[in-house]
């Protein structure tokens, strides 16, 4: 009701719950994991694409990560969370590493690709519980950005993907609206 990935509903025109999702947790442990996470990705993505970019990045990659969840689940998917948002941010440092090769990427790449192999098993382990496939849509969807986002270097200062950070604000914002509105409508 808050705002979960829940496929049915998703497919009668409630778009808005690929993003409220992003922002909802099971529990505790499940957002104190995916915050531990967070707090040690997130810098890197940030200081590479700055704070607009990366927030957009962050919201477009568990979006779409929760698209993947939709389709690969016949539009029957329940899911809530960050981790497609947190894969996708894994997959633009392993996008931006392979695209801009150097050794400290070459190790920073190989400490991720460790990451999710761990991450692979523990999906295995409790595949019920875990959504692998917005897992995997994060990811590829954060690899395939990494090639399009510029970075914020001097060079792509001032330019529109500046402004990404707004849109994905508002997108967040009128989604949480909209949860707010059929909640209090139904």
């Amino acid at each position: 009701r808050m705002g979960a990935m829940l496929g049915p509903a998703i497919l009668l025109g409630q778009y808005w719950r690929l993003v409220t999702a992003i922002f909802l947790h099971a529990n505790l442990l499940h957002i104190g994991f995916n915050s531990l996470v967070l707090l040690d990705l997130g810098p890197a993505v940030e200081e590479l694409y700055g704070s607009a970019r990366f927030f957009f990045l962050y919201v477009v990659t568990g979006a779409l990560g929760f698209v993947v969840s939709l389709f690969w689940h016949g539009g029957m998917g329940f899911s809530l969370g960050a981790s497609g948002a947190l894969l996708g941010l894994a997959g633009v440092m392993i996008g931006y590493t392979t695209r801009y090769p150097s050794s400290v990427g070459r190790t920073i790449r190989g400490q991720l690709i460790r990451w999710l192999i761990y991450l692979v098993l523990i999906g295995v382990l409790f595949r019920g519980y875990i959504d692998n496939a917005a897992h995997a849509g994060g990811l590829i969807a954060g690899v395939a950005l990494a090639y399009l986002v510029p970075d914020a270097s001097i060079f792509a200062r001032r330019s529109l993907w500046d402004k990404t950070g707004y849109f994905a604000t508002g997108i967040v914002i009128l989604s949480f609206l909209m949860a707010l509105l059929n909640s209090l409508g139904g």
